[in-house]
């Protein structure tokens, strides 16, 4: 299994541009508030990566300092805006594809250990609530959706 990671800046229809960031897992959620009146207008879509810090950081941007600098904007900055796709190969098979636009680092965390040298980092991204129509989820279910007899054949949270 292949984690990518594509990142773009906060431009409508901007490049994604491909990482070297060698990620570990991704996690997708979907929250809503406890006390909502209107759940579905709260929504809060959430892709949380894991991935590895190696020593040798240097190559075609973005990297893992790119990120790094990313959170540590201010998250009311027009720069704190990215563009993410996330997708998950298996072989030359696609299984699914996260995209966020206008996302934001929520939470940022880098570990090191002393012994090895090398690091980890866990980023989680969300969205702004106004953009959560975007948020997308393509891949690896269409037949199933098909087969249940729901309308589309992508679906978008």
């Amino acid at each position: 299994m292949g984690l990518l990671l594509k990142m773009g800046d906060g431009v409508k229809g901007s490049k994604l541009i491909s990482t070297n960031i060698e990620l570990l897992s991704c996690m997708v959620s979907k929250e809503l508030p406890i006390k909502s009146v209107a759940p579905s207008s709260e929504e809060m879509y959430t892709i949380t990566l894991e991935g590895k810090i190696s020593k040798n950081d240097q190559g075609v941007e973005p990297t893992i300092s790119t990120i790094a600098e990313w959170s540590s904007m201010p998250s009311g900055s027009v720069l704190a805006l990215r563009n993410i796709e996330v997708t998950e190969n298996t072989g030359d098979y696609t299984n699914r594809v996260y995209s966020m636009p206008l996302a934001f680092v929520f939470a940022y965390k880098e570990t090191f250990e002393a012994s090895e040298g090398e690091g980890r980092f866990v980023l989680v991204m969300r969205q702004k609530k106004e953009q959560n129509t975007f948020f997308g989820i393509a891949g690896g279910f269409n037949q199933t959706q098909e087969d249940a007899g729901f309308l589309g054949t992508t679906t978008a949270m």
